[in-house]
């Protein structure tokens, strides 16, 4: 029987290469320009985090993991960067920072906005004449919510299809993404961690940080269809919950709760039997999602997904490669 539990949720990955956490360390390995295997300890002794009493306690963890996920997979993509484009020189903070702030403004726009103008444009505001009941406004005011929720996940999916399709990058580092599953899947069963040996286990991982970013948009979705009935409790009125500043704050409020619950929901699943009908139906919607973002890997992608696992999990690594210096 394999162990489903010896792994936690994966990090980011990038186009050149793979991170893995293991019990020793976390690692990132990239292919460089003249086709070696470059990898980076991007921080040791990642038992100590597990022990730690904050991350073993229940809801609290999940925040505190999706912000340490966050972290690493920014400093992974950093090193990934700075491997495929080693002649770039030094890069401006403020560049880099200003960019992604560009790039959340936009983001926010597409995805927020977009779905509130379909959901006024379907249902329209719901209208405040004192002789409509109140339960009544509210069961309009969360119709509005579950349209505006709707739109958000085809538009996620539509985004991430097309972005697949049009960059050969992009689609890179969803074969990366397969890749490292296939590693995985192929450690948790026992076998040898040779490329002949992974390359039939499946690109699916059911603690996968995808299914995480998932379950956190759909949890996330689904208590956004509450706003109305809390706002209804605090202020006696649902409609404010339709109001983009009052959505805005209530989410970034119950955020770090959303998250929490995303994570427990992953640990839940792996508890299951990977191959009955409860985990196949809890785990249905973190499947579908890597449909898209977990693609069929290169030969050449599980050698540099074997050797970022290789040194995650403290196992000695025949294949020639070259160690980049551990991360302060």
């Amino acid at each position: 029987m394999p162990s489903r539990t010896l792994f936690p949720l994966r990090r980011s990955g990038d186009n050149r290469g793979r991170d893995e956490k293991g019990p020793e360390r976390t690692v990132a390995a990239c292919r460089a320009p003249d086709g070696n295997i470059v990898h980076k300890i991007l921080r040791e002794g990642t038992d100590e985090q597990k022990r730690n009493f904050w991350y073993k306690t229940p809801i609290l963890r999940g925040v505190l993991i999706l912000v340490d996920s966050l972290s690493i997979g920014y400093r992974a993509l950093m090193f990934s960067g700075e491997v495929a484009d080693p002649d770039s020189g030094p890069r401006n903070p403020f560049i880099e920072n200003t960019m992604m702030i560009g790039s959340l403004i936009i983001a926010l726009i597409f995805f927020k906005y977009v779905p509130i103008l379909v959901a006024k444009g379907t249902l329209g505001v719901p209208p405040a004449e004192a002789e409509r009941a109140g339960i009544e406004l509210l069961n309009a005011s969360m119709a509005w919510s579950a349209v505006e929720g709707l739109v958000k996940i085809i538009l996620i999916i539509g985004y991430m299809l097309t972005i697949r399709a049009i960059f050969r990058e992009i689609r890179r580092v969803f074969q990366y993404h397969g890749a490292e599953h296939k590693t995985i899947n192929a450690y948790e069963a026992g076998v040898p961690l040779t490329v002949n040996d992974i390359e039939a286990y499946p690109t699916f991982h059911p603690r996968c940080g995808t299914s995480f970013m998932f379950a956190v948009i759909l949890f996330s979705l689904l208590f956004a269809m509450m706003f109305p009935l809390i706002t209804w409790w605090i202020a006696g009125d649902p409609r404010l919950a339709l109001k983009i500043w009052v959505r805005l704050i209530l989410h970034i409020i119950f955020l770090p709760i959303i998250s929490a619950f995303g994570y427990e929901f992953i640990r839940l699943t792996a508890r299951l039997n990977p191959n009955g009908l409860v985990m196949r139906f809890l785990t249905w919607p973190g499947r579908f999602f890597q449909k898209i973002t977990a693609l069929e890997p290169e030969r050449d992608m599980l050698e540099v997904a074997l050797v970022s696992m290789r040194h995650a999990m403290g196992i000695e690594n025949p294949e020639p490669e070259k160690d980049i210096s551990s991360a302060p």
